[in-house]
């Protein structure tokens, strides 16, 4: 066509006849047009029936910029993503079809059908339900009964359940640098006391955690815990410390993932002194893992207050995170999370050095290994950098936490275990009094209880 008309000379009769050319050869392009969608969707249907859905899935997503909001392709596009898993983009294809086709019968019971598969019993019991409007077989209104049948069956099944579990550790270990102290003796011309610097100290600890979780229905439930924690150095009394913590939070199972919200408050002492408080609202998204992988969002906004009232380190913190989980059914692949976090912390206090702007980035890895007995080993490299808005003696504070710790986990008893582990992190610091390195060696029995 292109060549017919680049040899027309552009006068008012050539265009005239160029026309009607078109016009005479259009019912001839539509309908090689339409044989050639025919053609697809029926090469895509061959394909779905050969169990070869991932084929037909491939070739047809591509035209789903083009050809979405016709019937057909939708439908077509559904179930070939239904076949392979995919039920979330099966769900949005099947619902255009239906938009667009009100009394697509098959589209609709496949929708259904999906709905059913993310155990979506409303809206696929609302779905079924439609189809007998449209006077469907016998055969149809057989299956479509046994679907409404089991999805009566679930509902009643669901109660409102509440479950509790009780956790407890004892801990007993050794840390090479129990006060966070540099090894310095001077700083500034000042020395330091003997509480200031390095001190290596055995301690042991205890630590407790209630919790309950109700669920409401199958997508929605809400949980509160309340714990406590206790480290006693044997060398170094006067940094023990022990903390209280309390929450609640709301778990929301999406299509596409869960949504998780949680307010916590967490109370600190050293010494049997009351040290200070935090509040924090987090709010995390995870994406529905898909081959092994799933991405996550968190948000976190806190407040911190000191003893005593009006510290110059009282901060309103805001912190953003994403992670990446893969997980493996591979014996020699371990299971991974990657995770960054940036945040800030703002001082109440304006003239407080203790502003500051943060980043993490994390790296987990565990795997379950057999022996005799099932093992699980976990190892974990982090970084975080930290940049101080204020000021150290006219310095200007800015430092790079390292840690790297590791852990083993056998199980002892149906609900005991034993964790064997160990921490290397070192502190660098543009103030000599904030370098430090320390490691720790721990042995965790722990106990739970439902």
């Amino acid at each position: 066509m292109r060549f017919i008309l680049r040899n027309y000379k552009l006068n008012s009769s050539n265009c005239i006849k160029a026309i009607s050319l078109l016009w005479l050869l259009l019912p001839s392009m539509l309908l090689a047009a339409s044989q050639s969608d025919t053609q697809l969707l029926n090469k895509a249907n061959e394909l779905i029936r050969q169990h070869r859905a991932d084929e037909a899935y491939k070739m047809l997503l591509p035209l789903e910029s083009s050809k979405a909001g016709e019937p057909a392709y939708d439908y077509m596009l559904g179930i070939s993503a239904m076949e392979i898993g995919d039920i979330s983009n099966a769900v949005f294809a099947l619902q255009r079809a239906v938009a667009v086709k009100p009394d697509f019968v098959g589209a609709k019971m496949d929708l259904a059908r999906s709905y059913y598969k993310l155990e979506e019993m409303k809206e696929a019991k609302q779905e079924f339900q439609s189809i007998f409007q449209y006077n469907p077989s016998t055969r149809l209104q057989e299956i479509i009964n046994l679907y409404l049948s089991n999805i009566n069956m679930k509902q009643r099944k669901h109660v409102r359940k509440t479950t509790k579990n009780i956790s407890m550790n004892v801990t007993a270990g050794y840390d090479s640098n129990s006060n966070s102290a540099p090894t310095i003796d001077n700083y500034l011309g000042i020395d330091l006391d003997d509480n200031s610097r390095r001190k290596p100290s055995n301690y042991v600890g205890t630590s407790a955690n209630l919790s309950f979780i109700s669920s409401l229905s199958k997508k929605k439930i809400v949980t509160y815990s309340m714990g406590y924690s206790q480290r006693d150095n044997f060398n170094t009394r006067f940094v023990n410390n022990m903390s209280i913590v309390a929450g609640s939070g709301y778990i929301q199972k999406l299509s596409a993932g869960q949504l998780v919200v949680n307010a916590q408050l967490f109370q600190a002492y050293v010494t049997g002194n009351y040290s200070g408080r935090n509040m924090a609202g987090i709010a995390q998204y995870s994406s529905k893992p898909k081959d092994g992988q799933s991405l996550g969002l968190m948000t976190n906004v806190s407040m911190f207050r000191a003893n005593p009232e009006g510290s110059i380190r009282d901060a309103n913190q805001f912190i953003l995170g994403v992670n990446f989980n893969s997980t493996s059914n591979k014996t020699t692949t371990p299971n991974s999370v990657i995770s960054f976090s940036a945040g800030k912390a703002e001082t109440v206090d304006p003239d407080s050095p203790y502003g500051k702007n943060f980043s993490s980035v994390r790296l987990a890895l565990n795997k379950k290994v057999k022996f005799k007995i099932p093992l699980m080993l976990k190892a974990t490299a982090s970084v975080t950098n930290t940049a101080y808005s204020g000021t150290f003696n006219g310095v200007n504070r800015r430092e790079r936490l390292n840690a790297i710790d590791f852990s083993a986990d056998m199980p002892v008893r149906k609900n005991m275990n034993l964790v064997i582990g160990g921490l290397y992190s070192s502190s660098k610091s543009s103030i000599e009094l904030y370098t430090f390195n320390r490691y720790e060696f721990k042995t965790v029995l722990k106990w739970l209880f439902r």
